[in-house]
């Protein structure tokens, strides 16, 4: 049996006592925190990428750095277990889980229906949409999707937030008789800051997990108006199939950094406070099709 780590058998406790697994992952077998033969892990291979500022990237040292960088370690802490950070492309990311390379992932991995599907996923923050402008051009734009009503908004290709508004808002815009959006669809972000910023488009669209850092980081030139007001999954890290035990001691782990502040202070140090739940209810297991 492997060595379980001291901290990690804790967590277990509590995880099971709260029932937190039992109630959501429903099918898997052993209960959580149950002495069964797989054991727990004294060192756990965590999946990540190493290309996006600010959530995971390679810094001046060539070293992993970045919010999912950080938020790692504080779990490793409150679990007592070392962990062991991967750099690997996105898709790669379930089948390792499921293969047995990773232990889990994080990686902005949202929990989909479909992801739910192959593996459990623990949530751990939410996703969302910031709408942009030029810095003191905001052209009456606020977080309310109809003020983009006539205006130009910048997207990328295959994005949620562009088929949502295109297929929800943009008709409201015509049944109170203002002109639809007017669409600019871009393959990458830097099209879409490139738009603004040159005035051919009024607001570009940008998620949670990083547009935050990047207009912390050009203040003079950009400004967010406002979050959209459209759920979407949330961020889940995911795990194999019939793991109970190590998912509630995750899932218990997350509570502790969340309960204690030291979420909100890794958030803030990448300037991505907008990421932190507003309530310890978000952590939960597969809990995408609640959002």
């Amino acid at each position: 049996m492997a060595k379980r780590s001291p901290r990690l058998k804790t967590l277990m406790a509590a995880a099971l006592s709260l029932a937190l697994v039992s109630t959501s992952c429903g099918t898997n077998s052993g209960a959580v925190g149950s002495d069964n033969s797989a054991g727990l892990p004294t060192t756990l291979v965590v999946a990540t990428g190493d290309y996006k500022v600010p959530t995971s990237f390679l810094n001046k040292k060539g070293e992993l750095d970045g919010l999912n960088v950080d938020l790692t370690r504080a779990l490793g802490r409150r679990l007592g277990v070392e962990m062991k950070l991967v750099a690997v492309p996105f898709d790669a990311v379930i089948p390792g889980i499921q293969s047995g390379r990773f232990d889990t992932a994080l990686f902005n991995v949202s929990d989909t229906p479909e992801r739910r599907a192959v593996v459990d996923l623990v949530d751990y923050a939410p996703s969302g949409t910031v709408i942009v402008t030029r810095k003191n051009d905001r052209k009456g734009i606020t977080a309310n999707p109809l003020t983009l009503c006539g205006r130009t908004v910048a997207v990328k290709a295959g994005q949620t937030e562009f088929n949502i508004l295109n297929k929800d808002v943009s008709p409201k815009c015509k049944e109170t008789g203002e002109p639809a959006i007017n669409f600019q669809t871009f393959k990458d972000d830097n099209g879409l800051e490139f738009a603004v910023e040159t005035g051919r488009a009024d607001a570009f669209l940008g998620g949670t997990t990083v547009t935050p850092y990047f207009v912390s980081r050009n203040s003079d030139t950009f400004e967010i108006v406002g979050k959209l007001p459209i759920a979407l999954d949330p961020l889940g890290m995911p795990f194999a199939k019939g793991r109970d035990d190590l998912v509630g001691a995750v899932l218990a782990a997350w509570k502790e950094i969340w309960q204690s502040g030291e979420y909100e202070r890794i958030a803030k140090k990448w300037s991505l406070q907008s990421i932190v739940p507003n309530d310890i209810s978000l952590f939960t297991v597969n809990g995408g099709d609640k959002s």
